[in-house]
């Protein structure tokens, strides 16, 4: 008797807030900062920007300053299909010296309010370089 044989599926991963790329690129994109979006860094080992020797003021004002015109913006290639995209945006260091430019990557997702009193949060899950 032969077995029947299964394909595997990839496990589930359920995402901790929701993705919202066209959010994040539509708050960028605003002239001047949302006042109904609050900006948050994570405070894990993912945040790289004190080892890039920023203070958290320096890495706030590249984030805000910044629009999408500045930003080389590509998506990671996902092989799990259940994977949710995160826009991934790479500039250049404004506080960089002119003859060594270092590039910034940087990722986003958006934690929506749960009541009319809280603020949405972009979340800046990733610094580095």
């Amino acid at each position: 008797m032969d077995r029947k044989r299964h394909k595997k599926t990839p496990p589930f991963r359920k995402a901790k807030a929701v993705y919202e790329l066209k959010t994040v690129r539509e708050i960028l994109r605003h002239p001047d900062p949302n006042p109904n979006v609050k900006w948050v860094f994570r405070k894990d080992e993912r945040n790289k920007y004190e080892k890039l020797g920023y203070t958290l003021s320096q890495a706030l004002n590249i984030v805000r300053m910044l629009r999408p015109k500045d930003f080389d913006i590509s998506s990671p290639a996902s092989s799990d299909r259940h994977a949710q995209t995160v826009d991934v945006y790479k500039i250049q260091d404004p506080y960089a010296p002119r003859e060594k430019p270092r590039k910034l990557y940087m990722k986003f997702f958006v934690r929506f309010a749960e009541t009319p009193d809280q603020a949405d949060q972009l979340v800046m899950i990733s610094f580095h370089d």
